[in-house]
This record gives C-alpha cells, sequence and structure tokens, in this order.
C-alpha cells in the first residue's frame, strides 16, 4: 500500500519550540512555518524579560531566537538556554553584534528572510 503524503509524520511533530522575534510579521510567519511542520510553539515572544521567563520555566525542544529586540540583545536569554541545554537556532536581519559562533558553537545562524526548508532543516539538525 503506498503511502500519501499525508500519512508521513511531521518533521517537527512533538516538538516545543520558543520564538522570540520582536517584528508581528515574521514572528506570525514564523509560528505558521513552524505549526504547519508540527511544532508547538511557545510565544512568539516579543521582548526580553518575557523571553527570560518562557526560557527559564517552559520545557523547550529547542529555540528560534532573534537577535535584537528592539535595543536590546537576545543574549542573555540565550545564556539561559543554553546552560539548560536547549538547542539555539538564531535568526537575525543584521550584523551580528556578539559572537554567537564561539559563544555558542552548537547554535545555527539564519538570516533573514530564510526559506522555510532552511528553518525546518536548523532545528532537525540541532535536536536529531
Amino acid at each position: 500500500m503506498e503511502m500519501s503524503r499525508s500519512d508521513l509524520p511531521l518533521p517537527l511533530e512533538g516538538m516545543r519550540i520558543l520564538v522570540v522575534e520582536d517584528d508581528p510579521i515574521i514572528a506570525i510567519d514564523m509560528e505558521a512555518t513552524l505549526v504547519r511542520a508540527g511544532a508547538e510553539v511557545i510565544g512568539p515572544v516579543s521582548y526580553l524579560p518575557k523571553a527570560f521567563e518562557v526560557a527559564t520555566h517552559q520545557i523547550l525542544s529547542a529555540a528560534m531566537l532573534d537577535v535584537r529586540l528592539g535595543d536590546q540583545s537576545v543574549e542573555p536569554a540565550a545564556q539561559l538556554l543554553a546552560a539548560r541545554g536547549i538547542p539555539i537556532v538564531f535568526y537575525t536581519g543584521q550584523s551580528l553584534p556578539f559572537p554567537i559562533q564561539r559563544n555558542w558553537p552548537r547554535s545555527i545562524t539564519l538570516y533573514k528572510p530564510a526559506t522555510t526548508d532552511a528553518i525546518i532543516d536548523a532545528i532537525q539538525r540541532l535536536v536529531m
């Protein structure tokens, strides 16, 4: 019996992914992308204190972090997530304000706009 595309498991099924993004349109698009891939989205969160709170208290499979939230760096939340062993995909549209690869060598950085496939692939590479 041949399997249809709808019978295949979703690539991010069962994953809880924190989305931290201050641009509402990008946040909505990111959430939709991840939900279509089977993930449960935690957020989107648009400001640092809330990101820090969620990163502290939620059970997470991975996180998608915008590097800048307004005039603040997402670095404090990234440090907390890394200390908890939660994989991080940094998602940015600008030059990087801190040395991501040195501080988070197991992270992946994607530049806006990234394709749906690139986003899903990055998360899969980190959690598999």
